[in-house]
């Protein structure tokens, strides 16, 4: 199988860490499986992306506070394999190039948490759900109601 345009949840496999560009920008590179099959997710390390780089960081369970030293990153990789994450997928065309992308990553949605059934009660009054919240907050249509954000 191959990765599709979705949401799935995937396991941050081993191999994860620092990750420089053709053109020299910095990032970590996150390795993820899903149930259709290997993808990654790069977190850019620029001071442009700083802010959603911590974001990101804390979806995987790393405060950034730590991230101050040289150590840390030579051991995050290994801090964060195993975790389980949601992500969303999309197509990106770069170059005239076009493949599948993780576009965001968030905490995992438990299963009976955060469902779809009480996202949508909570609208009109019941509970809220209590776990779930994902770390990006801008939507890719303006829609701040919408935890997510698309694309880099």
């Amino acid at each position: 199988m191959s990765i599709k345009v979705g949401r799935y949840i995937g396991t941050i496999a081993s191999g994860s860490g620092l990750y420089e560009s053709l053109n020299g920008t910095l990032g970590f590179q996150v390795l993820i499986n899903t149930e259709d099959g290997a993808t990654d997710y790069t977190i850019w390390l620029t001071e442009k992306n700083a802010d959603r780089a911590k974001r990101d960081f804390e979806t995987l369970g790393i405060d950034p506070s730590v991230l101050k030293t040289p150590e840390t990153f030579a051991h995050a990789g290994e801090l964060i394999e195993g975790k389980e994450i949601s992500l969303e997928t999309g197509e990106d065309t770069y170059q005239n190039k076009t493949r599948i992308k993780v576009k965001w990553i968030s905490l995992k949605k438990d299963a009976g948490v955060g469902s779809l059934e009480q996202r949508a009660a909570s609208l009109f009054g019941g509970p809220k759900p209590t776990q779930g919240v994902l770390a990006s907050t801008t939507a890719p249509d303006g829609d701040d109601d919408v935890p997510f954000r698309s694309g880099r």
